[in-house]
C-alpha cells in the first residue's frame, strides 16, 4: 500500500484493498482504519477512527463500505468533518481487517503516511 493524501477539509474515498505479507487478497467482513498523530498515542487519541458494519448490522450506514469482501476490497469514506479541525501535515494510518474464515484480527496496512494539505482557495466559488 502506500500514502493517502487529502485536501483538509474536503471529501474523499479512498479504496484500498486487504493483502497480506505475501500480497494475496483476503476474504474480509469487518475494516477498522485509524489515523494517528504518532503511532505511540492510544487508540482515544486517535484523531480519525472508522469502521465498518458488523454482519449482524448491516442496514446501519457506516463510513467504511466492503464492497468486494471476497476480494478484500473496501472503501473508506472521509468527510470534510474528519480533517477540517486536524492541521495540514503528516500523520500516521493503519487498517485491520476481520478474516471470514476464521474471524480471526489481522493488520494489513500499517505505519504509511496519512498527509493533510491545506486548502490553496478558501472562499466560496460561484
Amino acid at each position: 500500500m502506500s500514502n493517502l493524501t487529502i485536501t483538509q477539509g474536503q471529501n474523499k474515498i479512498f479504496a484500498l484493498t486487504a493483502k497480506d505479507e505475501d500480497e494475496v487478497v483476503l476474504n474480509i467482513d469487518r475494516v477498522w482504519f485509524t489515523v494517528k498523530k504518532k503511532p505511540t498515542d492510544s487508540d482515544d487519541d486517535a484523531v480519525i477512527k472508522k469502521s465498518s458494519h458488523t454482519a449482524l448490522d448491516v442496514a446501519t450506514p457506516t463510513e467504511i463500505e466492503i464492497t468486494d469482501g471476497t476480494n478484500g476490497e473496501a472503501d473508506i469514506k472521509l468527510v470534510p468533518s474528519d480533517t477540517a479541525s486536524l492541521s495540514p501535515g503528516y500523520y500516521l494510518y493503519d487498517m485491520w481487517v476481520r478474516l471470514t474464515t476464521t474471524g480471526d484480527l489481522v493488520p494489513v496496512l500499517g505505519g504509511y503516511s496519512f498527509i493533510i494539505s491545506s486548502a490553496i482557495t478558501t472562499r466560496q466559488v460561484v
